[in-house]
C-alpha cells in the first residue's frame, strides 16, 4: 500500500493564524511608516511657511529707510487711533520704504541734492480674529510728472479695483514678536519705540492642525535697514 502525505486540520489552522499575524504586523509597520513620513512632511511644511513669511518681511526691512512708531500717510482703514508700531508681541511693523517712479522705477527724490526721498509705508499686521499676517501698502502722493509704482491696499473685505486687498503673508499665526536693535546693541528691545532702529528682529510662530494633529513652526530673522 502507498501512503499519501498531507496536512492535518490543526496544522492548517496554525499556518493560517501565523500568516494572519505576519500580514497584520507588516500592515502595521507600513501604516506607521506612512504616518511617520506624513508627520515629518507636515512639520517641514509648517516650518517652511514660517520661514517664507519671515523672508517676505525681511526683504521689506532691508529696503526701508526707517521703522516708524505711527503711520505718516493717512490710512482710512487703519485701526482706531491709527497704527502703532511699538515693539512687542502681535504689534504692527511700520516701514518707510523709498517711493519709485512707475515709468522708470527710479527713486523719487524730494530735493535736488538727492538727500531726501519720498517714502511709501509698508505695514505688516496680525489679524487677531483670523490669525493671518497681512501686508498693507500706503502709497505716497508724488509731485506732478511722477506716478507712484506702489498702490495703496485695503482690508480684503473692503478691497476694490482701485484699492486691491492687502497681501496675505501667512495663515495660522500663533505668535508674532518684533524687536528693535539700535547702533551697538546686540539684544533686541521688545518693549521700546522704533526710534533710531538699525535692524529688526522678527519672529513668526505658525500652528496648523492637519488631520486633527497640531503642528508648530517657529522662524526668526534679524534684518538690517540698508537704506537708512
Amino acid at each position: 500500500m502507498r501512503s499519501e502525505g498531507g496536512y492535518t486540520l490543526v496544522e492548517m489552522l496554525v499556518a493560517i493564524s501565523l500568516s494572519t499575524l505576519l500580514v497584520l504586523s507588516i500592515g502595521d509597520f507600513a501604516t506607521n511608516s506612512v504616518l511617520g513620513s506624513n508627520q515629518d512632511y507636515n512639520k517641514t511644511l509648517v516650518l517652511t511657511n514660517s520661514k517664507e513669511a519671515v523672508s517676505i518681511v525681511a526683504r521689506q526691512i532691508r529696503l526701508a529707510r526707517s521703522v516708524q512708531s505711527t503711520n505718516a500717510i493717512e490710512d482710512a482703514n487703519a485701526p482706531v487711533g491709527g497704527w502703532s508700531g511699538a515693539a512687542g508681541t502681535g504689534k504692527p511693523l511700520i516701514l518707510a520704504v523709498p517711493s519709485h517712479n512707475a515709468a522708470t522705477n527710479d527713486v523719487v527724490y524730494i530735493d535736488g541734492f538727492h538727500q531726501s526721498v519720498y517714502t511709501d509705508e509698508v505695514i505688516f499686521y496680525l489679524d487677531s480674529t483670523t490669525h493671518k499676517l497681512y501686508k498693507r501698502t500706503l502709497a505716497a502722493t508724488l509731485p506732478d510728472g511722477y506716478t507712484n509704482a506702489a498702490v495703496t491696499t485695503c482690508p480684503p473685505a473692503s478691497a476694490t479695483a482701485g484699492c486691491p486687498a492687502d497681501s496675505d503673508v501667512v495663515d495660522d499665526v500663533a505668535n508674532l514678536t518684533t524687536g528693535y536693535l539700535t547702533a551697538g546693541s546686540t539684544t533686541p528691545c521688545t518693549s521700546c519705540s522704533p526710534n533710531n532702529t538699525e535692524a529688526v528682529n522678527y519672529t513668526v510662530t505658525e500652528t496648523r492642525t492637519i488631520n486633527g494633529k497640531p503642528y508648530t513652526g517657529t522662524y526668526t530673522t534679524v534684518a538690517a535697514l540698508r537704506n537708512r
